[in-house]
């Protein structure tokens, strides 16, 4: 029995989505907003985890620690620090979310039932049961066929390095609320939110202006108070040396697994130097990050040192990118010429998708 061309590609790009859809956590998005909004939304952000992983494990990290940091400084629970961080939390006077809790806030946000916000996480269950039970089948055929010594295709080692992405944020987000889109007010003052001009849920934006003109448009209170860093790594306190090194610990794990293709048949000699050097350079290079983000911290901002270290940490992350989008671009590009043995199906694997 044989599996088809069609087969491998579906099966791949099902694990890719899966595995990237299924786990982001986007944040509440703002009134009125409509349901097909949101789904467009969601598939940026699981386009964006498709080209940079990275970047969404980042978010990701950086959220549970501070998730971690408002438990244990306002004594809330994790499900009210979830739900304030992804913005679902605004002020009964402007409808605007809430850019920092501080200790009056925090008893309001006390009295929210909690069996409210639990009862959101429901709508992810299915999907992440969907997710881990076609993930167990994928790894299932890719061992299977790696034991008998059965083509595996470069499609399907791509995909499969997805399913470390999967696993890193379902463990740092199994507990957020999945696809939240309502609000809850509160009696907290203007001076505590965004402001209307604002918005929380636009991610992009505020990756753009930072954290000064953040800060700048709500005064601080810093004995009190916590800045909210919603929706995007980039934004509020700075990146955790320690979420730094995961981030890219992870990248590493991406680029590894490139490695298991490495004696495998390719179409062209070219092909196969490239893979092999796309291969080398996406688990090296994450090395290389954290190392010179801990340097650059030691440096003056405009001094020779740090903009020339700045530059080329710039042409790094271009070869790295480079790199990452070569192994796409081969893994489709090996579906032209597979071997017979490539078509080959377990026959246990027939029921499967």
């Amino acid at each position: 029995m044989e599996r088809s061309l069609l087969h491998i590609i579906a099966s791949s790009l099902l694990t890719v989505v899966l595995c990237t859809f299924n786990s982001i956590r986007p944040s509440v998005p703002p009134a009125g907003t409509s349901n097909w909004v949101f789904f467009v939304r969601h598939l940026g952000l699981t386009f964006l985890c498709v080209i940079v992983p990275e970047l969404t494990v980042t978010w990701a990290f950086k959220e549970c620690l501070e998730v971690a940091s408002l438990v244990t400084k306002f004594q809330i629970s994790r499900a009210h620090a979830f739900m304030y961080h992804m913005g679902s939390f605004i002020s009964s006077a402007n409808q605007e979310p809430l850019a920092r809790i501080t200790n009056t806030t925090a008893l309001q946000i006390q009295q929210v039932d909690v069996q409210q916000i639990v009862s959101q996480n429901k709508a992810g269950v299915g999907p992440k049961l969907v997710t881990i039970a076609h993930v167990l089948y994928a790894l299932a055929v890719f061992l299977a066929r790696y034991a008998r010594n059965l083509y595996i295709t470069h499609m399907e080692i791509w995909s499969l390095s997805y399913v470390a992405v999967a696993i890193v944020l379902w463990v740092l987000w199994w507990p957020k609320p999945a696809d939240v889109q309502y609000h809850i007010a509160l009696a907290v003052p203007v001076s505590e939110t965004f402001g209307a001009s604002f918005s929380t849920y636009s991610s992009l934006v505020k990756l753009l202006i930072g954290t000064k003109h953040l800060n700048e448009r709500i005064p601080a209170e810093p004995e009190e108070s916590h800045f909210s860093s919603r929706a995007f790594p980039t934004c509020g306190a700075p990146i955790d040396i320690k979420v730094v090194w995961l981030a890219n610990l992870v990248a590493m794990v991406l680029g590894s697994v490139h490695f298991l293709a490495w004696d495998t048949p390719f179409n062209s000699k070219l092909e196969e130097k490239i893979w092999r050097a796309a291969t080398i350079t996406t688990t090296l290079l994450p090395v290389v990050f954290p190392v010179a983000v801990w340097f650059m911290h030691g440096l003056e901002r405009r001094a020779p040192p740090a903009r020339v270290l700045e530059v080329l940490l710039w042409v790094l992350a271009t070869v790295f990118v480079g790199g990452r989008l070569a192994l796409l671009t081969l893994a489709f590009i090996s579906l032209a010429e597979l071997p017979a043995e490539a078509f080959v199906q377990m026959p246990w694997a027939r029921f499967g998708i």
